[in-house]
């Protein structure tokens, strides 16, 4: 399939494409959560020593401020590949697949920025082998942080928390967006995603291939 340059939009891995004036912005919750904890900086593929294990268990979720028990359920929540749209004549094998967050009856959720350092979680990434699903519990949450935003990402008795906001506003206004996933639907839609991935990564090389012998 290919994609003229007039659409300038968004493409579904798997699913439709549909142009950036449909895009409604980031689902926010009515008002922010005032959980202003900033945590060290960790996600699965941070190598850990025991010394900086033992500092990150001094650094756990606060349940108190973090109130699991106010977060809503998002019972539709999808992990989706998504890529934009910019070139004239763009095939499909030539698009740049993120993974992100999303709900049919919210919108979108928001996204990670980095698996590791300047690596992105594209479709690559999620096609590897050893790759390692954001994840992270009390004792040490999944937490990033950067110029632009700040996420977090709690288990705790059977639900995924959330959080994502600006890093601007977490110090101060807290997060815009948070919401908890059951734990199973949680990894269940990113091993979909993984493997929407594969199948695009094997079809992306046989059309890079089909190129050069053309």
């Amino acid at each position: 399939m290919n994609y003229t340059n007039g659409l300038w939009g968004e493409k579904i891995l798997g699913g439709p494409a549909y142009p950036f004036s449909e895009f409604q912005g980031i689902w926010k919750n009515e008002r922010p959560l005032p959980y202003h904890y900033l945590h060290l900086a960790y996600t699965p593929t941070s190598p850990v020593s025991l010394e900086r294990y033992r500092a990150f268990k001094e650094n756990r979720v606060d349940l108190d401020q973090l109130r699991p028990e106010i977060f809503p359920v998002i019972d539709d929540f999808e992990v989706i590949m998504s890529a934009a749209i910019y070139y004239e004549l763009q095939k499909e094998e030539e698009l740049e697949f993120e993974a992100s967050f999303f709900s049919p009856s919210l919108g979108s959720l928001g996204g990670l920025e980095y698996y590791e350092k300047s690596t992105r979680y594209t479709s690559e990434v999620l096609s590897r082998p050893d790759f390692l699903v954001p994840y992270g519990h009390i004792d040490v949450p999944y937490f990033e942080l950067d110029q632009e935003l700040a996420f977090m990402i709690v288990e705790w008795e059977r639900y995924i928390y959330i959080l994502g906001g600006s890093f601007e506003d977490v110090g101060t206004r807290g997060y815009d967006t948070w919401f908890k996933v059951q734990s199973d639907r949680y990894f269940s839609q990113w091993e979909q995603a993984r493997n929407l991935a594969r199948d695009y990564e094997k079809r992306k090389k046989a059309f890079f291939k089909s190129q050069r012998l053309s």
